[in-house]
């Protein structure tokens, strides 16, 4: 089976966190988020691979090429009599990563007709309910994975434990884990406050799996 019509799964090495179920297209737009140190922490397995690979001998399949490192640029020539360089200040803030257009399909409305019935508000005055969860959260900040937890979710958003880093308020890639192991793809745009710790669900991967998540009380 061709590589791009195969499904993908994705292992971090360390923490043994796995993606599964996810398409060419969705792992390589991935991977190509990655930095080289990020892309080192990874392993992949597509239908046709005999094993799990390391993600950097796997980038040729994917058609991702790292890229190159800069050349050192050398000093400048002594002057005489010496002069110490001027003072720069503070370094410049890098751009906010812009995230291409999102693989993922299903686009939430904008407004959520819950099971309480259209237009009505839940007791905690939103359309969507939230509920307690405490899932696995791995958000993808320039190129590298900013772990933290859930403490409640529902069809609309989420808030974590740790604040999403200042600086990332495009589109993110927002991975969930449940306690069985199973993971949820979301694409979000932080809230911005001071704490940074409330994201609006934008798309998610399977809105039916969202819904079913809400609703398992065991988990």
């Amino acid at each position: 089976m061709s590589s791009e019509n195969a499904t993908w799964s994705l292992l971090h090495i360390q923490s043994k966190l796995q993606i599964d179920s996810l398409s060419f297209l969705q792992t390589k737009a991935l991977v190509q988020s990655f930095d080289d140190a990020e892309i080192e922490k990874w392993a992949t397995w597509c239908e046709g691979f005999p094993d799990w690979q390391l993600l950097e001998e796997a980038l040729p399949a994917l058609g991702v090429t790292r890229k190159p490192k800069a050349a050192p640029v050398p000093p400048p020539a002594p002057v005489t009599p010496p002069k110490p360089p001027p003072f720069m200040g503070a370094a410049p803030a890098i751009a906010n990563a812009q995230t291409g257009p999102s693989l993922l399909p299903q686009q939430l409305p904008e407004t959520v007709v819950t099971q309480t019935g259209a237009g009505i508000l839940n007791p905690d005055g939103r359309l969507s309910r939230r509920v307690t969860k405490h899932y696995k959260v791995y958000v993808g900040v320039r190129g590298k994975m900013h772990e933290t937890m859930t403490v409640d979710l529902s069809l609309t958003g989420l808030q974590i434990v740790d604040g999403v880093p200042p600086g990332n308020d495009g589109n993110l890639e927002v991975a969930l884990v449940n306690s069985r192991g199973e993971n949820l793809s979301l694409i979000c745009t932080v809230i911005p406050d001071a704490k940074r710790n409330r994201m609006k669900i934008v798309r998610a991967g399977k809105l039916d799996q969202l819904q079913e998540w809400l609703q398992n009380k065991t988990d």
